[in-house]
């Protein structure tokens, strides 16, 4: 409560009168007394318009993959990436792209409709599987990510994809990934790329390969799809 005094004096029958007036403001500890009322009169609606979307189709700038019998060893100037759930030889993937290298830039306040990561079957797929797709938390280098030193991920995945048993080499597998890629855009996170692996690890598995960077062909990508 905040409160002011406030005096005037004036006279009758040869007495001064003072009159005293105490005004209290009743606040809410850090507000004033006055009740501030906001009217749809004083308002005006904003109004932005959207140009046609616009694609950027990117080729990785990174990846390799990582093997827990081989903890120290680094796979990233090979030619594929290999995910396995197996417990006696777990093997994860990594791959990251450059957003700035999009033509024209994608501008930060952009709205990212779709984006998804693309790997291409690098030979027969031997069994059915789940492959999760997360956001790594921390860098990692194309030369340098062993199992020892890979970047942990995102406890919530970002995008899964079935791969079948029978599936050929060539066969394109897609993740979406546009909550990630809108996070990039507007630096509401750190773009380190992204991780895949089996979503359930361990017992028993079979090796599946994806073609990397340095394949021939097939080499995996990000198609974004935005509006600015």
């Amino acid at each position: 409560m905040v409160s002011a005094f406030i005096g005037a004096g004036f006279t009758h029958g040869g007495r001064a009168v003072l009159l005293a007036a105490l005004i209290s403001l009743m606040t809410s500890g850090v507000g004033n007394a006055a009740t501030l009322g906001i009217s749809s009169a004083y308002l005006t609606a904003a109004t932005r318009l959207y140009g046609a979307p616009v694609m950027c189709t990117l080729t990785a700038v990174a990846d390799s993959y990582v093997d827990s019998t081989l903890a120290t060893t680094n796979f990233g100037t090979g030619g594929v990436l290999n995910l396995n759930p197996s417990s006696v030889g777990t093997e994860r993937a990594f791959v990251r792209f450059d957003l700035t290298a999009c033509s024209p830039a994608i501008p930060a306040d952009a709205i990212v409709q779709t984006a998804q990561v693309r790997l291409t079957v690098a030979s027969l797929v031997l069994a059915t599987r789940t492959i999760d797709l997360r956001r790594p938390v921390t860098s990692w280098t194309e030369v340098g990510v062993t199992w020892n030193t890979q970047p942990a991920a995102a406890g919530s995945v970002t995008g899964s994809a079935s791969v079948t048993a029978g599936q050929a080499a060539g066969t394109v597998i897609s993740w979406t990934a546009t909550s990630d890629v809108q996070s990039f855009v507007t630096a509401a996170a750190t773009d380190f790329g992204f991780r895949l692996n089996d979503s359930a690890e361990g017992g028993l598995g079979f090796v599946l390969s994806f073609n990397s960077r340095e394949a021939a062909s097939g080499r995996p990508q990000l198609v974004v799809t935005y509006v600015s």
